[in-house]
C-alpha cells in the first residue's frame, strides 16, 4: 500500500490529469450530444460545417470512451509505476484535451451566447503543460 501511495505522490500531476479525464468522460456519458441541445447551443448561433468536425466529436460516446480508457490506463500505470505507459497516456490525453480546448475555444470566441467553459478547457491544457514541464514537480511542497 505504501508503494502505491508513493507512486501517486511521485506522479501527482499525472494522477490529477487521469482522474480529471475519468470525470470529464463520465460527464459526457451522462450527457451524450449535449452540445447539440438548443438550450446549450442556440440554433441561431450554431457555427456550421468546418467547425462541426471538431465541435461534434467532443460530446460523443466514442470520444468519452477513449478519454475514459486512457484516463484509467494512466491511473493504473501510475499505481504500477510503468513510466512508458504513463508518458503514452499523457500524450493521448493531451491530444484529447487539445481537441476539447479547440472546440470550446471556438465556441467561446465565435458564438454570441455567454459561456465560460472555454476558460476551463484552457486551464486544463495549462495543467498539462505544467505537468509536462516539471513532471508534476510544480505540485510538490517545497
Amino acid at each position: 500500500m505504501r508503494k502505491l501511495i508513493n507512486n501517486i505522490k511521485q506522479y501527482e500531476g499525472h494522477f490529477t490529469i487521469g482522474i480529471s479525464s475519468i470525470i470529464v468522460s463520465a460527464y459526457v456519458f451522462m450527457h451524450l450530444n449535449y452540445l447539440d441541445d438548443p438550450r446549450v447551443t442556440p440554433k441561431f448561433t450554431k457555427i456550421h460545417d468546418s467547425f462541426s468536425a471538431i465541435d461534434g466529436i467532443t460530446d460523443d460516446g466514442w470520444f468519452a470512451t477513449i478519454l475514459m480508457v486512457v484516463g484509467l490506463t494512466m491511473i493504473f500505470s501510475i499505481l504500477l509505476n510503468r513510466k512508458k505507459v504513463i508518458n503514452l497516456s499523457f500524450r493521448i490525453i493531451s491530444a484529447l484535451y487539445a481537441t476539447i480546448g479547440a472546440s470550446f475555444g471556438i465556441r467561446g470566441l465565435l458564438e454570441t451566447h455567454f459561456n465560460i467553459t472555454w476558460l476551463f478547457a484552457f486551464l486544463s491544457i495549462a495543467l498539462l503543460v505544467l505537468v509536462a514541464k516539471g513532471s508534476g514537480q510544480h505540485f510538490q511542497k517545497h
